[in-house]
Parts: structure tokens; C-alpha cells; sequence
């Protein structure tokens, strides 16, 4: 991880708690201000919850609540989610979901 520049930010809260549709993601995602690396993949997850911590090594991870709310635990701090926040994740940020009622999210 050496030579890779942190996102200071851990979870954002918009102001709008309204549904992630269409061309409402981006804007959103802007409101963090400052360049964001390049993206690995995006896709959408039914979040479940997990039993087992994981971690990614050499990518950043932003997650996107689109529906519904539960909870990550990144680096020890337990985040309450709901539908608007944004989780952004750090090359090596150990986490996991540890409460999911019908979490809908969009990883980038």
C-alpha cells in the first residue's frame, strides 16, 4: 500500500435520503469533491449479513447505499447505513456487513 494516497473520508450522509436512480449517482458521488482513482468494476449487491471480516488489498471500494439499511463494521467502527450513504473503503480497510434489513448497495 505504499505510495497510495488515502480518501480521508469514511461515510458520508447525504442531506436527500431519497432512492439512488439514474442520474442522481453521479452527482452524489461529486459531492465528495477531489479526483477519485480509476474504477475496477461496479456492479449492485443484495447485502446479507457476514460472519467473516474481509479485505482488499489493492483497491479502493465505494459503496452505495441505493436501498433499504443495515450496518458495516470497517476498521472496528460500526457505521449504521441507510438508503444515500456512500462507504468509502481503503486498500487494506478490514470489513464486513453485520446487519441487513433488505440493504441494497452499488459497489464501485
Amino acid at each position: 500500500m505504499a505510495g497510495r494516497r488515502r480518501i480521508p473520508v469514511r461515510h458520508v450522509r447525504f442531506a436527500d435520503p431519497q432512492p439512488i436512480v439514474g442520474d442522481t449517482l453521479w452527482p452524489r458521488l461529486r459531492e465528495l469533491g477531489g479526483d477519485l482513482p480509476m474504477l475496477a468494476g461496479v456492479g449492485f449487491a443484495r447485502q446479507q449479513v457476514s460472519a467473516v471480516d474481509h479485505v482488499h488489498d489493492d483497491v479502493y471500494e465505494l459503496r452505495l447505499v441505493v436501498g433499504g439499511q443495515g450496518a458495516m463494521r470497517v476498521a472496528g467502527e460500526e457505521l449504521a447505513l441507510r438508503t444515500g450513504d456512500l462507504v468509502v473503503l481503503n486498500p487494506g480497510d478490514v470489513h464486513r456487513t453485520v446487519a441487513a434489513n433488505r440493504l441494497r448497495t452499488l459497489a464501485v
